[in-house]
């Protein structure tokens, strides 16, 4: 969606002006999905309850495109010796710059995000 309304941004369009066809369309595509979007829950709670406390691990990862970069972070806990569960705690995405950058530019930009 980020993307997308960049792409809307650089055609320039005045707040009068329709929308090109295929641009349109995508954004029609993206409305659809936020119509499934209130069948997905997340627990609120990151840890289980039979989590070893003291085993906890958070992990970090970062990546960049040309098109944008983000940063996800989840806790693995350890339940058992042989059982590892791992959550979601949160995540950001963000739109690269219009000015071009180089991806090694934009990968370090994604680590200070995680950071």
């Amino acid at each position: 969606m980020k993307q997308l309304l960049q792409r809307l941004g650089k055609l320039g369009l005045g707040w009068d002006e329709e929308i090109p066809n295929e641009e349109s369309k995508r954004w029609l595509e993206i409305l659809s999905e936020f119509k499934r979007v209130e069948n997905v829950s997340f627990p609120r709670c990151v840890l289980f309850p039979q989590s070893d406390r003291s085993l906890l691990e958070l992990h970090i990862f970062s990546d960049a495109s040309e098109t944008g970069y983000g940063a996800v972070a989840y806790v693995r806990s350890y339940i058992s010796d042989t059982e590892i569960c791992s959550r979601h705690v949160t995540a950001k995405a963000r739109v690269a710059p219009l000015k071009v950058q180089t991806i090694p530019r934009l990968e370090l930009t994604a680590a200070v995000l995680a950071a």
